[in-house]
């Protein structure tokens, strides 16, 4: 007879051994950082083992909720954590509505001493929309930092700043800021890759001078703009349009999309069509062999809109997908019959020779988009759908007149280049 295993202690006596309290420290860490902060720290009384686990966790994301009281009561949490933990931070995360600008410089000068990697303050105003804080020096001795994300602050640059070696991610929105500092932090940045600049303030001139810069998102307003990123795969603009009534003089299209060979992914939202338009002629300046998704709104009765984004499309061979929102300023509509741009243009002499997908938002039953239609059907050999988004139901069965009929009639019967193209109406 075999003979039989022996039974611990915790066995025998009818306690089930803590296998979760015997995993190792760094297990058991890593198993905290799922948990809100607060349930983390309330895991001290689960037995010793766990009792100073979380003073040692090295990602610390900490959310407070919408009264004032909580706000108070999350500043008092954040100064205890931070007292008393021990070892590296390499991820703090907080969002608050708490004004507190004395203790937001404590947590920034306690993490400037413990390697930290990942630093988010998303600073909310429910409480008072003018409150910005000011980031303080310490902020930058923080030398470890590879992702920075700050959200209604006030940043300068101190006059000895030198850069952060390690940065790959800098994310801003509604920050204020000057066009001379984020040009002076882009370029001492050698190693950025990701940056996103959102309703930042004080900024009309913007120059971006990055070679390892590969995702760039842009929303605000600028009267000029220079980038020179020719590592840059994804570039998206969103231009709104308080400063752009001014521009007057002629945009230097070189200057902005000339020194970005590799851009694979180029967005133009709100006014950044009309930016770029500005005293354009009809042949563009560079060709963008590696583009494959485009996406613009486009006022479709703008004759200079119209010849820009018709050469821009011409120096695009390898285009695949095209997303485009239209629209019409209705508050300048001129008394004579508007040109057709697009009913000029001969689908011999413009070719998308791999376009697969359309996309059409904000369709309206106009020549100038009708025509605009036909012609994309007429040069696009591979086209396999052309989507148009119903949004306002003009092509429902419960809402469709004769005019949007006979509109429908005319986009499902011009020629097709592709065999495959399929005209779609979603709502």
């Amino acid at each position: 007879m075999a003979p039989r295993s022996r039974r611990s202690k915790a066995s025998s006596s009818g306690i089930e051994p803590d296998l979760i309290s015997s995993l190792p420290v760094n297990v058991r860490e890593k198993i905290l950082t799922y948990l809100p902060i607060k349930e983390a720290v309330r895991t001290s009384v689960l037995s010793s083992v766990w009792q100073e686990t979380w003073t040692s966790i090295p990602e610390l994301v900490i959310q407070d909720s919408d009264s004032h009281d909580n706000t108070n009561a999350l500043v008092k949490l954040v100064d205890v954590i931070l007292l008393l933990h021990s070892g590296p931070i390499h991820k703090f995360e907080v969002q608050t509505r708490a004004q507190s600008p004395d203790a937001f410089d404590r947590w920034i000068r306690n993490l400037s001493r413990n390697g930290i990697k990942q630093l988010k303050l998303n600073l909310l105003r429910y409480f008072s929309p003018t409150f910005r804080y000011k980031i303080p020096s310490s902020f930058f001795s923080c030398k470890t930092l590879a992702s920075i994300s700050l959200r209604n602050c006030y940043l300068k640059l101190p006059g000895g700043f030198k850069g952060f070696k390690f940065l790959h991610t800098f994310e801003i929105e509604g920050v204020e800021i000057s066009g001379d500092c984020i040009k002076k932090l882009v370029s001492c940045c050698p190693v950025l890759e990701n940056l996103t600049l959102r309703y930042y303030g004080n900024c009309n001139d913007l120059n971006i001078q990055a070679p390892k810069l590969k995702h760039l998102s842009i929303s605000g307003e600028f009267t000029s703009l220079n980038l020179r990123a020719p590592m840059l795969l994804t570039l998206r603009v969103y231009l709104t349009d308080f400063l752009i009534e001014n521009q007057s003089c002629k945009t230097n299209l070189k200057q902005v999309l000339g020194c970005m060979p590799n851009l694979e992914v180029l967005a133009m939202e709100s006014y950044f069509v009309q930016f770029l338009s500005k005293g354009h002629t009809r042949k563009l300046p560079m060709t963008f062999q590696n583009l494959k998704k485009l996406s613009f709104l486009l006022d479709i009765e703008d004759e200079e809109e119209a010849v820009f984004v018709f050469s821009l499309l011409q120096n695009i061979p390898n285009l695949e997908v095209l997303d485009i929102e239209i629209c019409r300023n209705w508050d300048d509509l001129p008394e004579s019959p508007i040109p057709n741009f697009w009913k000029s243009v001969d689908a011999k002499d413009f070719s998308l020779k791999r376009l697969r997908v359309v996309n059409i938002r904000e369709f309206e039953n106009l020549q100038n988009s009708i025509s605009f239609v036909e012609l994309l059907l007429g040069s696009a050999p591979k086209l396999e759908e052309l989507n148009i988004y119903d949004d306002n139901g003009r092509f429902s069965d419960d809402y469709m007149d004769a005019q949007a009929a006979m509109c429908l009639k005319q986009l499902l019967l011009f020629r097709r280049a592709s065999v495959k193209a399929q005209v779609i109406i979603k709502s």
